[in-house]
Formats: C-alpha cells, sequence, structure tokens
C-alpha cells in the first residue's frame, strides 16, 4: 500500500477514517476508554507508482466463474418479490420455510424476534393458544434477513443489509446487492439494472432515497447497545412497504421490506 493510502485511510495510529468519513464521527474512544486499534493491513503491489487507498477501492473486482451466484443482484418490487438474477430463485411475501429452503438453501442461523412483554400479555381471545414468537432466518451470505409470523410461518418482513463501516452490526453480513424499482418507474431490466433516478441501490445515500421517494416525516431514532456502541444513533425513515435505516454519515445501513394488507401471500402489514 502506497504512502497516499496511508495517508488517506489512516488518520494517527489505528484510528480508521476512509473516504467520505469525516473526523468528528469517527469514534475515537469507546465508552470503557479505550480506543480503536488496528486490527489488519492490507498491503497492495503497486508496481511501483503510487496507490491510493481511492484507486485500490475503485479497480474492478476479478471475474466470478460462470454461473457464480457471489453478490448477484436482488432486484425488489416494493409489497410484491425478491428476483436473485443471476439464480433466477424468487421470493414473494407470504411464502414458507420451506421456499425459503428450497430457493436459498439453509439459513446461516435462526433467531427470535425481541418482543414487547404488552403483547404477550395482551388479552387473547377464549381458546387461542400460547403466543408464538416471530423468528428471523439469517442468511449472512447474502446480507439479508427474512421474517417468519410465529403462527403462520409465513414470511411477514424482509431486512437487506449494506455493511457499512460505522454500523453496529459492520461486518456481520455480507453487502446485499439490491436494487429497489421506485413504484411507478415502469421496472427495471432483469438484470437488476435501471437509471439512478428511479432505484434505490445499497450504495445510495438518503439525498437520492429522497429524490426517488420524496421527503419523508420526522424519523423514529433507534440506539443499539448505547453501553457499547460508539457509532451513535441510527434513524429509521418510512415510505409505503419500506422502511430506510440511515447512519449519521448519510449512508443506507439496512432496508426493511414489508407489505400492505392484500399484497402478497397473506402477508402482514404490520412495521417493524
Amino acid at each position: 500500500m502506497g504512502g497516499d493510502a496511508l495517508r488517506g485511510g489512516l488518520k494517527g495510529w489505528g484510528v480508521w477514517n476512509g473516504p467520505g468519513e469525516q473526523a468528528s464521527e469517527v469514534p475515537v474512544e469507546f465508552p470503557d476508554g479505550t480506543t480503536p486499534v488496528v486490527a489488519r493491513a492490507e498491503i497492495h503491489h503497486s508496481q511501483g507508482a503510487p496507490c491510493s487507498l481511492q484507486a485500490v477501492l475503485a479497480s474492478p473486482p476479478p471475474p466470478l466463474a460462470a454461473g457464480d451466484c457471489f453478490f448477484q443482484h436482488i432486484r425488489v418490487r416494493l409489497g410484491m418479490d425478491l428476483l436473485f438474477c443471476t439464480s433466477g430463485h424468487e421470493l414473494e411475501f407470504g411464502c414458507c420455510p420451506q421456499d425459503a429452503w428450497a430457493q436459498l438453501g439453509a439459513p446461516g442461523d435462526l433467531t427470535y424476534k425481541k418482543v414487547d412483554t404488552m403483547v404477550i400479555h395482551a388479552g387473547q381471545p377464549h381458546g387461542a393458544s400460547e403466543f408464538r414468537q416471530d423468528y428471523f432466518y439469517n442468511y449472512y451470505h447474502l446480507g439479508m434477513d427474512i421474517l417468519f409470523d410465529g403462527a403462520t410461518h409465513r414470511a411477514k418482513k424482509f431486512v437487506l443489509h449494506t455493511n457499512h463501516v460505522g454500523h453496529a452490526d459492520f461486518n456481520s453480513y455480507v453487502k446485499c446487492n439490491f436494487v429497489i424499482e421506485k413504484p411507478d418507474s415502469g421496472g427495471a431490466g432483469h438484470d437488476g439494472e435501471g437509471s439512478r433516478s428511479d432505484t434505490v441501490t445499497a450504495d445510495s445515500t438518503w439525498e437520492e432515497v429522497q429524490r426517488c421517494y420524496g421527503q419523508s416525516g420526522r424519523p423514529a431514532v433507534h440506539m443499539t447497545g448505547a453501553a457499547s456502541n460508539p457509532f451513535g444513533p441510527t434513524y429509521f425513515f418510512g415510505y409505503p412497504n419500506v422502511t430506510f435505516e440511515i447512519m449519521r454519515n448519510g449512508h443506507i445501513a439496512s432496508v426493511t421490506l414489508f407489505s400492505t394488507a392484500g399484497e402478497g401471500k397473506d402477508a402482514s402489514s404490520q412495521p417493524m
């Protein structure tokens, strides 16, 4: 790695300050008083010429073998389905766990959704069975989660992760290469391509989201693990059938997809 890369990527020993990051937004001290330290340094051959970090990040990725589904485009039609463009697989709202296994394979993990205790202790109709907790299929290698209803075992939400630096879930998921179509855009091609003005991707900023969907109302402020999270809160902005989690630097942290009543197969319209 050339000197320019070190000067552009590391501001002092062990503190990461990558492209687009303001020094004031990078945590320099954790709640316990310790500071971030270098965990890994990558050395790149620059053939004798200076090599900046921006040039390394902008270099094209190596080609994939024919039929390889790594980092495939996921085309999202809001309130309807997700199309995996390379493999040709498709998941709809209201699909069952067997559909997910058949299309995507076994999930990396199964986790149960945290439930409001007021919901658990709410009055139940006479003869109703005990409360059944909703659960997630976690597909870390695809950068996505599927939320199933604990009673009907039907998919009611999809959560897509961008894996941006500066988020509490960084490096827990592979970046999800999604393309979300604007409802009235006429649809993008099956290769996931579309103009930047009518689609939102994992690399879109909050300004680009607003240009596509219009202004949103006041956000819900979310603070995960305040005692151990040095990155600050994120902000949830809602639109019909989609909620965007936005970081302080304006990048998308995650996208939650859901379906309004009557769309999809027995889909739930409850927000996350």
